[in-house]
């Protein structure tokens, strides 16, 4: 699969910043061992920039949630587990027609919705974290569209499950041995058919950019 086709640029600049500002920010003495063998909560925010498809015309990405625990197995690597949603508008395709008595809005909505895991590569720099990882997941893409039929409010849904695989990289600034705050670029690639609505298979992931707060517990 061409996990990275499509935003390979945002993954470059990323890495690149995190490069130039590890000197900066990074403190030796400040390493917490105690990070170590606990396991660890996480939320996050931020913006999807969605996978181009010819089928869904002028896609607008919106907003990613994501939220998950995970376990620190040693100073270098780390397991997670997570659920993401990413959310975007499109434009109604034209094989949805509406009935004589009904209307059709010009504008839907696709989510991308996941259960995933993921194993992580962390280098301590003592407040400072990088990272770097990748797993699998479970998605279902739902799409939706909205209209009125007699006068009243309606709905059309489409839903396909799938899996799916993701790349990972971001880093933790921890402004306490336990708590974090970070960001992350999360490449996800899924593709998804959902029938008579959209023809043919789509691409239904995209990048994630998101700000972070970690803890342990």
């Amino acid at each position: 699969m061409k996990l990275l086709q499509g935003n390979k640029n945002y993954m470059i600049v990323f890495l690149l910043a995190l490069l130039g500002a590890a000197p900066v920010l990074a403190e030796p003495e400040m390493f917490s061992s105690g990070r170590i063998g606990k396991p660890y909560w996480y939320a996050g925010a931020g913006k999807f920039n969605p996978d181009g498809n010819a089928q869904l015309g002028d896609q607008e990405g919106k907003f990613d949630l994501l939220v998950g625990g995970g376990y620190r197995a040693s100073a270098n690597f780390s397991w997670e587990l997570d659920l993401l949603l990413g959310h975007q508008n499109v434009d109604t395709p034209a094989s949805i027609v509406p009935s004589i008595f009904g209307t059709v809005d010009p504008r839907s909505s696709l989510d991308t919705t996941g259960v995933a895991g993921t194993v992580k590569y962390v280098y301590p720099l003592g407040r400072l974290e990088p990272y770097a990882g990748g797993g699998i997941g479970i998605y279902t893409v739902r799409f939706r569209a909205t209209g009125q039929q007699f006068g009243f409010p309606g709905e059309l849904t489409r839903d396909a499950t799938t899996l799916g695989l993701h790349l990972v990289a971001g880093a933790d600034f921890y402004v306490t041995d336990s708590t974090a705050l970070g960001i992350e670029l999360r490449k996800v690639r899924v593709r998804a058919n959902l029938g008579d609505v959209i023809p043919g298979e789509i691409d239904a992931g995209g990048s994630c950019i998101s700000l972070l707060l970690r803890s342990a517990i």
